[in-house]
Order: C-alpha cells, then sequence, then structure tokens
C-alpha cells in the first residue's frame, strides 16, 4: 500500500538530504499524483475510455501509473528493470484494486516479449527515452506489443531547453545536457541520461511505424514575447555555467559546446516562428502520442549495402539506399494524386509509361476457414464461416463507452487492386466497415473506410479498392504503397448491443 511505500522512501533516503536527493525523493513520493496526471491528460486529447482496455507502463518504477490505469479500469502492466525500484512498485501496488501486473525485466530483452500481451491498446514511456542508448530497439519492442492505431504517450526532457541548460533535471548541473556522455564524469559522479534533439526521436517514430505524431504544446505566446524569453533563458544558463569548477580540457570542451549551441540559437531567433521556438528551446519537455500506423521502415538486423550504384544522397545529405529512396518518392506521388482527386482534379499518371492496370486474380474460398481466414474480434463475439462465401457474423457487447468490431483476415499480399463481392446483413447496426492491409506484425498501410451505411442501400454490391485511391463507397484514408500488405483485414463495426453480419462471395486482387 502506498503509506508502506512512504515509510520504505523515508528509510532509504534518511534525512540528510542533498538538494538532489530531495529532488528524487519528491519525485519518488509524488508517483501517483503524476501518474494520474498523465493518465486524465492522455485520456482527454485521445478520447480513450481505458475501463476494458489493456495498458504498459514502461520503466514502471514506483507503480504509480499503473496503479493509476487499474483505477481507472484498464488492465494494467508494468516493467521495470530496476530490481529495487520493482520492489517499491510492488509494495505501493499492494491490496490496490483492479488488474495489476507487474514484471521485473529488461524492457529489451526476448522475455518480455514471450510474457506481455502483443495487444496494448496504450503504453506510456514517460521519462525513459533518455535513458534508454538503443532508441531503435525501444522502439521495435513497442510496435511489436501494440495493436494498429494504438498510441504510445511519450514525455522526454530537451536538453537543449534553456532551462535544462541551466540546470539539468537529474543532477540539477548546468551545461551538461548539452555534453556529450564521455564529457560528464568531469561534472558529475555519474551519467544518467542521453540527451538528443527532436529530430532524432521524430525520424526513428516515423521509421519504426508510429507514422503519426501527435505532440503537446504549452501556452502560446507573441514572437517578441518567445525570443526575450528564450534570451533571459540563455543569459542565466551562462551565468550558471560559467561557475562550474572543471579541468582545463573540460572547460574548453564545454566553453565550445556553448558557443556551438549559441550560435544555433542565434540562428533559430532570426526566424519567425514562435511555436518552433518554444518547441526546441522552452519546453522543458517533449510530450504527446505517436500512433502505430504502419510496419517498421527496414529491418535494424537487414545488412547495410552501400556502393556509388545503390546509393543516392538525400537533400539533407544522409545516405540511403536507392530503393528506400524510389519508396519514399512513390508514396509521394501517391500522397499528391490523393490530394488531386479530392480536389475533383484529373488524376496524374505516376510515370509516363505506366504500365496497364493488372489482371484480377480470385482468391479460391473452397478451404478450410483456419487455412484461409482467421476470425478478428474486439469487444464482440464473431463466428466465420467458410464455404461458397466467407460469412462473418458480430454480436456486439452492450458497452458504451468502447468500440465494437468484429471480421476477418486473408492471407492477401501486395494488393495494389481488390474487388470484393461484399454482402451486408443488419445494415441499421452497422456503423462502418473497413477493409486494411496490414504487415506481418499486424502494422496497418493500407485503409479503406465505408463510413455507417445507408440501410435503404442495397445489401449486396461488388467494390474495386485501389490503394490511396476513393471509390464509390470507401473513402481511402492511406495514400501508402502495399508493399509491405500480407494480410487484407475486412471489419465492421457494430453499434454497441447489436448483431450485424457481412458476407464475401468473390475477393479478386492483382499486385
Amino acid at each position: 500500500m502506498e503509506q508502506d511505500l512512504v515509510d520504505k522512501l523515508h528509510a532509504f533516503y534518511g534525512t540528510d538530504l542533498t538538494p538532489v536527493t530531495r529532488k528524487h525523493l519528491d519525485f519518488a513520493l509524488s508517483n501517483r499524483k503524476r501518474g494520474r496526471k498523465v493518465i486524465d491528460r492522455v485520456v482527454k486529447v485521445t478520447g480513450m475510455d481505458l475501463r476494458g482496455k489493456r495498458v504498459l507502463d514502461v520503466g514502471s518504477a514506483y507503480g504509480g501509473f499503473v496503479i493509476e490505469a487499474a483505477a481507472s479500469g484498464a488492465d494494467a502492466w508494468g516493467v521495470e528493470i530496476s530490481g529495487r525500484l520493482h520492489e517499491y512498485g510492488r509494495l505501493n501496488a499492494q491490496g490496490e484494486a483492479g488488474q495489476i501486473h507487474q514484471l521485473h525485466a529488461d524492457f529489451l530483452s526476448r522475455r518480455v516479449l514471450a510474457e506481455l500481451p502483443h495487444d496494448f491498446d496504450l503504453v506510456l514511456v514517460n521519462d525513459v527515452f533518455e535513458h534508454v542508448y538503443d532508441t531503435a530497439a525501444l522502439l521495435k519492442q513497442l510496435h511489436a506489443l501494440m495493436r494498429p492505431g494504438a498510441p504510445f504517450m511519450f514525455s522526454i526532457p530537451n536538453g537543449d531547453c534553456v532551462t535544462a541548460v541551466a540546470r539539468e533535471g537529474h543532477n540539477l548541473t548546468p551545461g551538461i545536457s548539452l555534453l556529450a556522455p564521455n564529457w560528464w564524469h568531469h561534472a558529475v559522479e555519474e551519467f544518467t541520461a542521453f540527451y538528443h534533439p527532436w529530430s532524432y526521436y521524430s525520424g526513428l517514430f516515423r521509421a519504426f511505424g508510429f507514422d503519426r505524431i501527435d505532440t503537446w504544446g504549452g501556452p502560446k505566446r507573441a514572437l517578441d514575447d518567445t525570443r526575450a524569453e528564450i534570451r533571459a533563458g540563455l543569459a542565466t544558463a551562462r551565468d550558471a555555467v560559467a561557475t562550474l569548477e572543471l579541468d582545463p580540457a573540460a572547460r574548453a570542451t564545454m566553453r565550445d559546446t556553448l558557443a556551438e549551441y549559441e550560435a544555433r540559437l542565434d540562428a533559430d531567433l532570426a526566424t519567425g516562428d514562435a511555436d518552433y521556438l518554444r518547441w526546441r528551446y522552452l519546453n522543458t519537455f517533449w510530450k504527446g502520442c505517436a500512433y502505430k500506423g504502419g510496419a517498421i521502415f527496414a529491418d535494424v538486423a537487414e545488412k547495410p549495402r552501400r556502393s556509388a550504384r545503390n546509393t543516392v544522397v538525400n537533400a539533407v545529405g544522409d545516405l540511403r539506399p536507392a530503393s528506400v529512396a524510389r519508396r519514399v518518392r512513390q508514396v509521394a506521388g501517391r500522397a499528391r494524386e490523393l490530394v488531386r482527386t479530392r480536389r475533383g482534379q484529373p488524376a496524374r499518371p505516376l510515370s509516363p509509361a505506366a504500365a496497364p492496370p493488372k489482371e484480377l486474380t480470385a482468391i479460391s474460398l473452397a478451404l478450410a476457414p483456419d487455412q484461409l481466414a482467421s476470425r478478428w474480434s474486439k469487444h464482440t463475439t464473431t463466428t466465420i464461416r467458410v464455404g461458397d462465401a466467407i460469412t462473418c457474423d458480430v454480436v456486439a457487447g452492450p458497452d458504451t463507452g468502447v468500440g465494437q468490431y468484429g471480421g476477418v483476415r486473408l492471407p492477401i499480399a501486395r494488393p495494389g487492386r481488390l474487388r470484393l463481392d461484399l454482402e451486408l446483413h443488419g445494415l441499421e447496426h452497422v456503423e462502418a466497415v473497413y477493409v486494411d492491409g496490414e504487415d506481418g506484425l499486424r502494422g496497418r498501410h493500407l485503409r479503406w473506410r465505408w463510413l455507417r451505411p445507408s440501410p435503404h442501400r442495397d445489401a449486396r454490391g461488388v467494390f474495386e479498392l485501389v490503394a490511396g485511391v476513393d471509390g464509390d463507397s470507401f473513402h481511402a484514408e492511406t495514400p501508402t504503397a502495399p508493399d509491405d500488405v500480407r494480410e487484407i483485414h475486412v471489419f465492421i463495426r457494430v453499434a454497441p448491443g447489436q448483431r450485424a453480419s457481412f458476407m464475401l462471395h468473390k475477393v479478386e486482387v492483382a499486385a
């Protein structure tokens, strides 16, 4: 229980507290308050009801976030690498209500993949990224454990913030947030954090399939006020750094590093973007949610191939394999065509010598259910039958606070073009029809959605779906190329407490 943790913390830290240990103790004692604040913010910005959801806290430490998620009705999980902090979390959670699971493990380990569910609806990664050297491995684990469309909430300290330069958050020491890790020992006893620019995180998020990033900005200020606040903060940081006692080599390095920082800051102040300046130099933490929406950009275990023949240099000067560059151009072209289509403008050919459409091939339905289709459901009872057609029957649960979905997955790879002979029953209860293209890890690359089909429309129709192109009824929500798709996921959203079904009489596909 909470009082047991409080007593344990006071015994551990004692009464002779330094400013740093006082900060650490206060941070530990506030674990539930911080957990409640974060969860309330996530619920507010995402509209998510945590009842019945599966929530994971990475680096759960004292357990406050897990406890508060469980109190909100979630199936709450926590993973903590430190044995001492894990025991604190277990002590804090004793006797608390709700579903609470706490695992003592390295989140990057295979054990986590083996012992944790792989369908988390929400993951909290609060004050963790700066302590992990292998950010790519962390994001790969998140991608594997989260369901498609799920967000992870991030809170990452900003080492470029003028207040962090004046007083780094973990050690309360000026200047070290700008230094490379191998110089920290000149100023503090223990290295505790890796500080990277925002572009490092945003680029990796997208590379590992989290292609939608919603950031939480601070209060808006006028441009002149923003510039004045940054300049005042820089002056404070400069004075604080001057008080550090360093050996000559470390002092020279600190001086050069600070000069580079000031040069970047001066160049940025010349811009007229107040939001960017706040995000870069005034936000103590970068916060927001990143949503799982696609596949990992490239397998991190893939052997890189570098040569003059298959390597190009992009606009910002970094090297990318030529195949990746082609993929980027293809995706950008599809996005432009989608915009033109929505504006009512004629579509342009993707290339002057575009190949004619490939012939459609019918998928045989004369297979056993486990060979052809797999059932998928969320808050529903869903059954499928395979015969002359694939029939999917969906009975929704009574809870009005959650989405009720049911459908089937078909093993169809690289569907550049689909044709579905689809029949719907119980149309008055169908809120939406979805067709998704997913990779082997269930990451979504394609989506077509038919929102609220009219109950007066014919119950059966033939629908042709092309990646990134709106059709008669289905709206294309993703312009992404289908190269990484391995499965087609057809499902419906049913009104709470109601029943509906659909039948796939024929499925045809062309690459």
